[in-house]
């Protein structure tokens, strides 16, 4: 089985996703291109990360986190926790680096 990551990039707010997660990749490709720490863990996958205050701006603005969403089985088997990771870099870099 093979199994992937995916990353979001997300808004502010309480809707701060929509649609499908326009990347994925292995936990192994995420930790190469973003950098991804354990450290960088936020939650398990039973909450959706929510960032910031809700504001009437959240619909219009362009999202500002990058955050990785990883199952059970792909993070087992890198001995890491299953859940949501925000790695540290911004949504412009990490478009780049997942272009390439």
């Amino acid at each position: 089985m093979n199994t992937v990551a995916k990353i979001w990039f997300a808004k502010s707010g309480n809707d701060p996703t929509r649609g499908s997660a326009p990347y994925a990749l292995s936990l192994s490709d995420c930790v190469e291109r973003l950098s991804l720490k354990q450290s960088d863990y936020l939650s398990g996958l039973d909450v959706t990360p929510r960032f910031d205050r809700s504001s009437l701006q959240d619909e219009f603005t362009a999202p500002r986190h990058v955050v990785v969403e990883v199952e059970a089985p792909e993070a087992l088997a890198m001995s890491r926790k299953a859940g949501f990771y925000r790695p540290v870099i911004s949504v412009l870099e990490a478009q780049k680096l997942l272009a390439r």
